[in-house]
């Protein structure tokens, strides 16, 4: 038994609507005389136990998942009050956020914008929301990426005006409202892709942002990878692990051992010809799809059959007992600064290639992840005099990441900053956003 959706699709708010949408799936209905009001998914939550615990308190911590049912509409408590702003979030996972003074008023998972229906429910939940807060807002913020819908929903209505916030300083402009700060904060965005500003996908990034000059800046971030095919890449995280050979000078006429070639020679030659011609391999600095081409390295996620699997593969398949790390440098020299993931990822493959076991490979990856991004925010505070350190995206839902990080910068003589009522991934993106608003409303 289930709430009535299909797959991707928000659930059904009447008897009528679930035998109109249902009626080619299921073969039983149990129907009741009392209507759905308000579309509300299951919440997902990851309780934590104490030795795993990112910031102190005698609580366990939760890690977000998926916030929606039991905590909505709780909000957040802003360090400011300010006229209302409608933060309209990103494409996937996408909420929506209005504030009334100093409460923001995040909305139940959405879901993702890719079908009429859910972004029906989206328009639906916004009205809802307006109705029920009594607020008119006096401007909405929206995603730089002009195709996603919620971005095309700001440009297209004439009720307010449209700010627009990259997509991964509103991650951490929403881990500032969860904190009430109104102080300049280092950000370690860990991402899949998000429409930069300098027109590639960004999502392992450095960032400064300075909420009292309203204004953020990129000061690091991964070694740019290529993505063969576009979202291609993203469906088959082969194809960026053989990106990432291709940087390091290995192609297929010499890459025999490659755990993705049996079976489809034919795909991994085109590919190979598209990384050498430069065609179609838009580039990114995203952390998830460099954990997708070290789960197809191992052999342990050649395609992608739900969110995330490649990544969740990888941390599953980790050796505990393994203490090794593999080095992560930090390229202080560059500029912007640049933490060499590539060398991380060629670590891992030298040892693959030499038989090591995927376990204690996963687990050298994680941890010299960990202990580089350590690093780098060392090396950033250095240069800044910034001591707190935000951490926000989809990655750290990795519970490796989200519990040993946060230790490492302790360590470091850093500060870090966890988000605590709302998702790490594009779900808390709505926050950033309207938070962001309040504060230019006030200047």
């Amino acid at each position: 038994m289930t709430s009535g959706n299909a797959g991707g699709e928000p659930i059904c708010l009447g008897n009528r609507e679930a035998l109109k949408r249902l009626g080619g799936i299921a073969d039983i209905f149990l129907l009741h005389n009392r209507d759905i009001l308000i579309r509300t998914d299951d919440s997902v939550v990851r309780p934590l136990t104490r030795g795993e615990a990112p910031e102190g308190g005698d609580a366990p911590p939760t890690l977000y998942l998926r916030r929606a049912r039991g905590y909505v509409p709780s909000p957040v408590s802003l360090p400011v009050s300010g006229p209302s702003v409608v933060g309209l979030g990103p494409m996937l996972k996408a909420t929506l956020c209005v504030n009334k003074g100093r409460d923001a008023f995040v909305s139940q998972h959405v879901g993702d914008l890719e079908s009429l229906e859910t972004f029906g429910f989206y328009q639906e939940t916004l009205q809802h929301m307006l109705g029920v807060l009594r607020v008119t807002p006096t401007a909405c913020v929206a995603d730089l990426h002009p195709d996603y819908p919620s971005t095309r929903f700001a440009l297209e209505q004439e009720r307010w005006p449209v700010l627009r916030l990259q997509h991964h300083a509103a991650h951490i402009y929403a881990v500032l409202a969860e904190h009430g700060l109104r102080e300049p904060v280092l950000g370690l965005a860990l991402d899949g892709t998000g429409l930069g500003e300098d027109g590639t996908l960004w999502g392992g990034e450095g960032l400064l942002v300075d909420p009292l000059r309203l204004c953020h800046e990129r000061l690091a971030h991964f070694s740019p990878m290529r993505l063969p095919g576009g979202d291609a890449a993203v469906r088959e995280p082969w194809r960026t692990a053989q990106a990432c050979f291709a940087a390091l000078g290995e192609t297929p006429e010499n890459a025999h051992a490659w755990p993705w070639i049996a079976g489809q020679e034919s795909a991994v030659t085109l590919v190979g010809n598209m990384l050498e011609k430069g065609f179609n391999c838009p580039v990114t600095t995203s952390c998830g799809r460099l954990f997708d081409a070290v789960a197809a390295l191992l052999g342990l996620c050649r395609r992608i059959d739900y969110e995330g699997q490649a990544a969740i593969l990888l941390e599953r398949a980790q050796d505990r007992a393994e203490q090794g790390a593999y080095a992560c440098p930090v390229l202080a020299c560059e500029t912007p600064v640049r933490l060499d993931t590539l060398a991380l990822f060629a670590q891992a493959a030298s040892d693959a290639a030499r038989g090591e076991p995927a376990g204690r490979v996963a687990r050298r990856f994680h941890l010299g992840l960990v202990a580089g991004l350590a690093g780098l925010a060392r090396e950033l505070a250095a240069r800044t005099g910034v001591r707190h350190v935000a951490l926000s995206g989809g990655v750290l839902q990795n519970r490796t990441l989200a519990t040993l990080l946060p230790a490492a910068l302790r360590r470091a003589g850093l500060t870090p900053l966890c988000h605590r009522s709302l998702p790490p991934s594009d779900g808390g993106i709505s926050l950033g956003q309207a938070y962001y608003g309040v504060l230019a409303s006030l200047v």
